[in-house]
């Protein structure tokens, strides 16, 4: 009795003395680092709203600016009152025949019109010498000149082509603007007729094509978008018939199109003011600022920002606050694509949506916490520590069982993984051994090796990208990007991957779906795994000579993705823990089917991920249906509308 009096003083001194204190001073510096970490967040919020106004108001301020000082890389256009599109830097457009701007036409006095028109008539009849004659007249003409001495070297191609050459090495600078009776430049004229030279001679004429399509590039005449890409096109055709490496395609073509696409769709643009349009066409993304024209009612004029543009708009704007904040800062367009700044990493992240730019938020992380110095800090938290240990025998004691479960599921997956490694590096050895050693015979047996080889490689690819997926789900890093996905797509991609692997146990594959054009928000990589590891589960315990249906239903609220297979089935006492990680039910010794148990923990990670769920119904000896649901998301305005 007295030995457990004294036990229990003992554990009374050792409470009084040591675990209140301990545990009172682990409460007070928590209660005070807390203390701190609120007053921190409280100032940085209070940056961060001053911050996320700041920055609106430079962009905006830096965009009003664009209709006094034009930025640079930005792509100037006009829009006028019939709708014909002008790029008026590069004396481009976009316009049906007829619409072209006033600066494009050109007028001659009615008789020399007249003596044009018997020139051309002439020629066509061949009476050369008739023709020769009013070119000869022409020839005084300052309008048509150029044209004229053309017209007489055109006519002596065949039987004198050095002529023609003589007027190309002759043709000067000052006669780049010269233009036909119908308006054509002069110079592309010319170009067009040296793919009729013999080819040394069209060689000759290397300086005079090289040039004019320098001067097309840099608008020297006014063309439509159409004849511009059209000449664009034969001109770098021409040089490479002459052996000159062909020409890279002119970027601005590319770049007008995609502007005139999203012109086209936004029209009419706001009659009150400074517009702005953020759109991505390609690859590429554009920022259009448009403001309406005096004096007319349908009329605008505007700048186009291409991405690299853009990109210097919105660093000379933002990195100078960038520069005096502790914390990370990113502009991201609608999409969640970076436009400035670097990706904010994860914890707690603030988004702002721009007023300047519909569309653009401003997105900022946290900094780093920071540790606090003081001693007694630390000896709460370490005589806290002791008192955890205690307690911690006791956890130990009831958790053993669970660890030695795991440790036992571990090493089955290590066997597991083992395996699946060891197979395909075996049959790509085996293969390159038959390749190196020369046995291989012809050509269409090495490329069976190779495709086996290929398909090997995959194997091991889909086997790592599994388990990279399951480190990140479980470290908490998995991150989805959302987009308008085809969800009939998808399973029909899955099906084309795995029919191979299907064929090989005569397996049929099918798919069924109510709607084949349906797009729904989700993350192809993701979804696009988790059908084909759904699909690649039903093969593997299906005997042969039975059938994979693939259902895709759509609902008002949800799209639902069903696989059945007449396999195996799933024994009842599995069901409740199919879905976890490493775990691998009793078929799986029957059928001798080698896994890691992943596959069907990534899928459920990926359904939650997406707000859904999977589900699996299976009777033993009759198959297994796993139907994957995910819901249909709404779309959100994510700014007001300007």
């Amino acid at each position: 009795m007295g030995l457990l009096k004294t036990g229990r003083r003992r554990w009374g001194l050792f409470a009084v003395c040591i675990a209140a204190p301990a545990l009172g001073l682990a409460v007070l510096g928590l209660r005070t680092v807390n203390l701190e970490q609120v007053e921190r967040r409280a100032q940085i919020e209070q940056q961060q709203a001053q911050t996320e106004l700041l920055a609106d108001a430079r962009i905006a301020d830096r965009l009003i600016q664009l209709d006094r000082v034009p930025a640079a890389g930005g792509i100037p256009f006009e829009l006028n009152a019939s709708g014909t599109l002008i790029f008026p830097h590069d004396r481009m457009y976009f316009a049906e025949a007829g619409a072209e701007p006033a600066e494009e036409r050109t007028a001659l006095p009615d008789s020399l019109a007249t003596l044009a028109e018997e020139a051309l008539a002439a020629e066509a009849q061949s009476n050369f010498e008739r023709a020769g004659e009013i070119c000869r007249r022409l020839t005084g003409e300052p309008r048509l000149a150029a044209w004229a001495h053309l017209l007489l070297a055109r006519m002596d191609l065949r039987s004198r082509p050095r002529h023609f050459l003589q007027w190309a090495s002759g043709f000067a600078a000052g006669d780049w603007d010269a233009r036909a009776p119908d308006g054509e430049p002069v110079m592309l004229i010319g170009a067009d007729h040296v793919r009729d030279l013999p080819a040394p001679l069209a060689a000759q004429c290397r300086p005079f094509v090289t040039a004019t399509l320098a001067e097309l590039r840099g608008g020297r005449w006014w063309l439509s978008y159409q004849e511009r890409r059209l000449r664009d096109t034969e001109l770098r055709d021409t040089l490479a018939a002459m052996g000159v490496p062909r020409p890279t395609d002119d970027p601005l073509l590319a770049e007008a199109g995609d502007i005139e696409r999203i012109v086209r769709r936004a029209t009419p643009f706001p009659r009150d003011g400074q517009a702005r349009l953020y759109r991505r066409e390609r690859a590429d993304a554009y920022l259009l600022v448009t403001s309406p024209r005096p004096g007319s009612a349908n009329a605008w004029s505007g700048t186009a920002l291409a991405t690299d543009s853009l990109s210097g708009l919105l660093q000379r704007s933002l990195d100078p606050i960038k520069n005096n904040v502790s914390y990370p800062l990113a502009l991201t367009d609608s999409s969640k694509r970076v436009l400035w700044g670097a990706p904010v990493g994860g914890g707690p992240q603030r988004s702002f949506p721009l007023r300047s730019v519909g569309g653009w938020e401003l997105r900022s992380g946290q900094p780093l916490p920071g540790i606090g110095s003081r001693r007694f800090l630390w000896y709460a938290f370490v005589a806290f520590l002791f008192l955890m240990l205690a307690f911690g025998i006791v956890v130990t004691m009831r958790t053993a069982r669970r660890e030695m479960e795991l440790a036992r599921l571990h090493d089955e997956f290590a066997a597991s993984v083992t395996h699946e490694f060891k197979s395909p590096i075996t049959g790509i050895r085996l293969l390159m051994e038959r390749i190196l050693s020369g046995r291989a015979g012809n050509h269409s047996t090495m490329q069976d090796y190779y495709i086996a080889v290929c398909r090997e490689t995959d194997r091991l690819e889909l086997l790592v990208n599994r388990l990279l997926e399951t480190h990140r789900i479980q470290c908490g890093q998995v991150q989805y990007h959302f987009a308008p996905q085809c969800t009939a797509d998808l399973a029909e991609t899955a099906i084309a991957r795995l029919r191979p692997q299907g064929e090989a146990k005569r397996i049929a594959l099918t798919l069924k779906t109510d709607d084949a054009m349906r797009e729904v928000e989700m993350d192809h990589t993701a979804m696009q795994d988790s059908i084909e590891n759904l699909i690649e589960n039903a093969i593997k315990y299906s005997p042969p000579e039975t059938l994979v249906e693939v259902v895709v239903e759509h609902t008002a609220a949800e799209v639902r993705v069903t696989v059945r297979d007449q396999g195996v089935g799933i024994d009842p006492a599995d069901l409740p823990r199919i879905f976890n990680r490493f775990f691998r039910g009793r078929r799986d010794d029957q059928q001798s089917v080698r896994g890691t148990g992943l596959g069907l923990p990534l899928v459920k990670a990926v359904a939650e991920g997406h707000g859904g769920s999977v589900a699996v119904t299976s009777t033993p000896g009759k198959g297994s249906e796993f139907c994957l649901r995910i819901p249909i998301r709404e779309e959100k305005a994510l700014c007001p509308k300007l």
